[in-house]
């Protein structure tokens, strides 16, 4: 047996401490052997007297961020699929069915199995961090909540979010989740494991109850309305090439139409039909080459990136404001540059625009949008650059033009500070010949909305340092950016790889297309 993953401490006062910790792994993920671990677990703290209340955590900053998809290599045959959902189903009623309260104090992600986890807890308090999200995203892959998910949370919250966060996979931040009862409390992290003992205690010595009034559930004259709407709903978006959408709404409403002994079988039934769908292979190959990405810096693990606290802009239109926008959200000061305080007051507001789209629906938004907003700076000259880190050029996509403003910024930035171009196609070889310190120079492609596009093309010339790239890298994963290295040259990936369909498109044109014909084929695959 490899090293324990879940360690029990108790006290004199009868709370037991609960720990996930998966060695080895900066996160902790649901493997065969924490099953088993939990399934054990759970007899323990049945049998041990002792204990009266239990509180269930993760590692530091990490609850649980769902099954180990690897383990999905194993399933072979629907029925495989389903003894791995039921097998999990089994270890989650024993916590939901302990006389003992159990606590689950949520700090990082609690996604997929780890909120499955938290939902057969009998109390869940939150971190209000935001790395803390709680959500469903199995259907991201193709597949379903196989642990009870589908049953619990139409339980728990009003349906019609239920059902939204389950077919759209969506995030639930701590005060949303709050809010809607996913979770009874939202802390401070520093907060998290005093609280959460606190409560323990409580239930243990019977000064305090869980009160939680759950929504009501619709009438099967509703509930039959309701699933036939969102059942032609979701056939309209998925065109019969998506079949996880429709799998979860079936799995929903067997349980609320004809109870949760039902809901759970069929939902252990069609993961197992699930698993085995040539969708959920490729949308799981997807996952893999995502988090391969992720991984790969382009350069020695051992380089160390340079840090980054100052930016610099060049350019406030659509791409200049929403780079500062992004940048300033994370906590970086941004000095924004235009030709005249005219246009970058407009890439102010524009910038201000989209903070207020992130933080203004959320408790103490405005409080957190000005914070974050009070970072931008704006100009119409160079001042200020001199203090920039980095400096990210994303004026008009113009080679004379670009050369023209790398050569002034340049005279103003420190000798150690990062030159990075947002150009979406012109070659930075071409671009670092106006740059007298091409070693410090590389390319940062940032796609448009740049706070809704996760990706993030970096590209190198040939005598890019390598802790400059590690300093790209690091900046776009601060941000929550999926960066890719890439080779330079016109157009770089994404543009040749879409040039290419395109290209494609224009000469069945040519050739006699209609353009409704052309456009619908390209629908109807997917």
């Amino acid at each position: 047996m490899s090293e324990k993953i879940l360690t029990l401490e108790k006290d004199k006062h009868g709370v037991a401490i609960l720990t996930y910790d998966l060695p080895g792994r900066p996160m902790n993920v649901i493997t065969d052997q924490a099953r088993q671990e939990l399934d054990e677990m759970a007899d323990v703290i049945a049998g041990d007297d002792e204990i009266k209340a239990v509180v269930l955590m993760g590692k530091p900053g990490n609850f649980l961020a769902g099954a180990d998809i690897t383990m999905l290599q194993y399933v072979k045959t629907e029925e495989d699929g389903y003894q791995m959902s039921r097998a999990m189903h089994n270890v989650l009623k024993k916590y939901e069915a302990l006389s003992k309260p159990v606590i689950a104090a949520i700090n990082g992600p609690c996604l997929g199995g780890g909120l499955e986890v938290a939902m057969a807890c009998h109390y869940r308090i939150a971190t209000t961090s935001p790395k803390t999200v709680l959500g469903l995203p199995e259907v991201k892959l193709g597949l379903l909540p196989g642990g009870g998910g589908t049953q619990r949370l139409p339980r728990l919250i009003p349906l019609d979010q239920a059902m939204d966060g389950i077919l759209t996979g969506k995030n639930f931040m701590p005060e949303q989740a709050k809010k809607l009862g996913l979770v009874d409390e939202a802390v401070p992290p520093e907060k998290l494991k005093e609280i959460a003992y606190q409560r323990a205690l409580a239930l243990a010595q019977g000064k305090m109850e869980i009160k939680r009034k759950l929504p009501p559930l619709p009438s099967p004259k509703m509930l039959a309305g309701l699933y036939e709407q969102a059942k032609g709903m979701v056939q309209k978006q998925a065109k019969g090439l998506y079949p996880a959408p429709l799998e979860i709404l079936e799995c929903v409403y067997k349980g609320l139409s004809e109870g949760l002994k039902a809901g759970y079988e069929e939902e252990a039934r069609r993961f197992g039909k699930l698993v085995l769908t040539k969708e959920a292979a490729a949308l799981i190959h997807i996952f893999f080459m995502d988090t391969a990405a992720k991984a790969d810096r382009g350069v020695a693990k051992n380089v160390k990136p340079h840090p980054i606290k100052k930016i610099g802009v060049l350019g406030a239109g659509l791409m200049g404001a929403g780079i500062t926008a992004i940048k300033a959200d994370k906590g970086y000061v941004v000095r924004m540059k235009d030709v005249s305080m005219e246009a970058v007051g407009k890439g102010l507001k524009a910038a201000g625009k989209v903070l207020e789209g992130i933080w203004m629906k959320r408790p103490r938004g405005e409080y957190e949008y000005r914070r974050r907003y009070d970072l931008i700076s704006v100009t119409d000259t160079y001042t200020g650059f001199k203090n920039a880190d980095i400096v990210i050029e994303a004026v008009f996509e113009d080679l004379d033009l670009k050369h023209k403003v790398i050569r002034e910024v340049e005279a103003v930035m420190s000798k150690n500070a990062i030159f990075a171009s947002n150009t979406s196609a012109i070659p930075i070889t071409r671009l670092a010949k106006a740059s007298k310190r091409p070693q410090q120079f590389l390319g940062m492609h940032y796609f448009s909305p740049v706070h809704r596009m996760p990706l993030i093309e970096i590209i190198n010339t040939k005598d890019t340092l390598p802790e400059v790239t590690a300093t790209a890298w690091e900046l776009c994963k601060a941000c929550g950016k999926t960066p890719i290295i890439v080779n330079d040259g016109v157009g770089f990936f994404t543009s040749r790889v879409i040039s290419r369909y395109i290209n494609e498109g224009m000469l069945m044109l040519n050739e006699g297309a209609r353009i409704e014909d052309i456009d619908n084929a390209a629908v109807s695959i997917g």
